[in-house]
């Protein structure tokens, strides 16, 4: 499954809309009467008003981007873990497993939370990575510098918040924004496993097409993105 942390905020917009409207073209009463389409047009109807209502303001955007920066460093470090579970070295695998307890229990969904809660999670999180009981086995998994790369984005968005004076109204627009956001990010997830899986139960049916659609399609907008400068780290690459 393609992995949405991937996408810029830009394209995580165009790509709600995208599978809203290639479910729609199929003219299927399962797939457009399903609960996880019904909440995936709900959410991306929010974002579009939430988008709407930002109106380019730079304080917003840049508190949405940090924030953005955040959710990919938490993401990159599980995607980093789990695949170290299957490296060829035995003692690697071993330290991989013992980390990938912590950063289940730590840092699951984590990216979801609203950025405030966010922000505990994380520094909770890294605490208990920062324990001496970890660093062998971060050492063996070459984890370091994505807990680094962690450490900094959240920097970076605390900074952010402490250098301005943040109005109630701009404060509303980046709750909005960031609320959104996430909320389609997980909508759009949910879609594409209950596709995937209906396909897997119903194959060389309507969701066949979907799921193809949905691979080229998400493909050609990060590819758009990318060229257009905005280009998503490539140290991630599926779910």
């Amino acid at each position: 499954m393609p992995n949405i942390a991937r996408l810029p905020i830009a394209a995580v917009g165009a790509a709600g809309a995208m599978l809203v409207e290639t479910s729609e073209k199929t003219g299927s009463a399962a797939v457009t009467g399903c609960a996880a389409f019904v909440t995936l047009k709900a959410v991306n109807e929010a974002y579009k008003v939430s988008m709407g209502k930002q109106s380019g303001s730079f304080d917003t955007d840049e508190v949405a981007n940090a924030d953005k920066q955040r959710d990919m460093a938490v993401v990159g470090i599980r995607l980093h873990v789990h695949s170290k579970t299957y490296w060829p070295d035995a003692l690697v695998v071993q330290s991989a497993h013992r980390l990938k307890a912590v950063v289940d229990m730590y840092a699951a969904g984590i990216e979801d939370e609203a950025y405030n809660d966010e922000s505990t999670l994380i520094h909770t999180f890294l605490t208990k990575l920062a324990e001496p009981q970890w660093q062998e086995d971060i050492t063996h998994t070459e984890m370091q510098p994505l807990i680094d790369r962690l450490i900094n984005t959240e920097q970076t968005f605390e900074q952010l918040q402490r250098k301005r004076a943040v109005t109630s109204a701009t404060e509303s627009e980046i709750l909005a924004a960031t609320k959104q956001r996430k909320a389609l990010e997980k909508a759009i997830r949910a879609f594409m496993q209950y596709a995937e899986a209906m396909n897997l139960v119903n194959p060389g049916t309507v969701w066949y097409n979907i799921v193809i659609t949905i691979r080229q399609q998400l493909s050609e907008i990060e590819r758009g993105h990318r060229t257009g400068g905005k280009t998503a780290p490539d140290d991630l690459s599926k779910d």
